[in-house]
């Protein structure tokens, strides 16, 4: 079972880390606490774990707490990490000042009071879980809740830019619903919602947790498959085909049978077009020629040179 938070305490005080992870602990059983005594092995913990708050000192050896904050804010996964500070050392406001500049979101100072210290935690981690839920509904689908085309256009970059770097292949696959507006037409665009949240299951159960599964338009999907070479796409694609086929959805007493035609393209690790919408263009033209040849069924695109990096 996957623990509901994660909080990183960091100070060079094994006393104050094991004041903090009690209280924490006693209020939160559920959470995991992770520490570390200096701002470097902040840094190394809060990128590997990516805990939902920290707490962290101010005045620590390597590396002070304004360092390692400011360090925080500038990588891309961990700057909307919530920080709070721990001190018992300033006495001016223009230090409270620059820490909230930097990004801290509180501060909490020494000796600390229990309560107040736990108050603060609960507020800011209720504040990162509804920013959490804005986040995510800005980049799904409302209907379908599968990423939107803006989500998956940064994810695209992202996983290319991952392929250059290790030359793992990467693989996609334009996934469309065949004769879905004669559905809409025939029993309505509720069945026609029905169907669409059917088949949106099946894709899922086909693929894996770090795979990216994004409404492309109306009946249409396209699914990323980062470390996949096209065989492997292919067999993934084959696979969803015959799960949708075998699909059915009620409809004012009849049943509706639907299909899928996928569509599906590839890079080697090596030799990468310097666009990574190559990969949706070349998956639109596969998807294209399943469409010509008969619907319901899986065609790959077949290749060629590029303009590469």
């Amino acid at each position: 079972m996957r623990l509901l938070m994660k909080i990183l305490i960091v100070d060079d005080s094994v006393t104050i880390r094991e004041k903090l992870r009690v209280l924490i602990v006693g209020a939160m059983p559920e959470a995991e606490v992770l520490q570390a005594t200096n701002g470097i092995d902040a840094l190394t913990l809060a990128d590997k774990h990516l805990p939902d708050l920290i707490t962290m000192d101010i005045q620590m050896p390597e590396m002070t707490g304004y360092e390692a904050l400011r360090i925080l804010q500038t990588r891309e996964r961990t700057k909307t990490i919530p920080v709070i500070f721990l001190t018992g050392t300033f006495q001016e406001s223009e230090d409270i000042i620059r820490g909230l500049e930097l990004g801290a979101v509180e501060y909490v100072t020494k000796p600390i009071n229990d309560h107040v210290f736990l108050a603060r935690l609960k507020v800011m981690l209720r504040l990162k879980a509804y920013q959490e839920r804005i986040l995510m509904m800005s980049l799904q689908d409302p209907l379908t809740e599968c990423y939107n085309r803006r989500y998956l256009m940064q994810r695209l970059r992202e996983e290319f830019n991952r392929s250059a770097r290790t030359r793992a292949p990467i693989s996609g696959v334009m996934i469309d619903l065949d004769h879905f507006k004669a559905i809409n037409d025939a029993y309505g665009h509720d069945t026609g919602d029905a169907v669409l949240l059917r088949a949106v299951s099946a894709l899922r159960v086909a693929i894996r947790t770090y795979d990216v599964l994004a409404r492309y338009g109306g009946e249409e999907f396209f699914l990323l498959l980062p470390n996949t070479d096209t065989a492997s796409a292919r067999t993934i694609a084959e696979r969803m085909r015959q799960m949708i086929e075998r699909l059915t959805v009620p409809a004012g007493g009849e049943v509706v049978q639907f299909t899928a035609s996928f569509g599906v393209a590839g890079f080697p690790g090596e030799g990468l077009p310097k666009n990574p919408e190559t990969l949706l263009k070349r998956s639109d033209e596969a998807l294209y020629t399943a469409k010509e040849g008969g619907r319901n069924r899986v065609e790959v695109h077949p290749g060629g040179p590029v303009e590469i990096e």
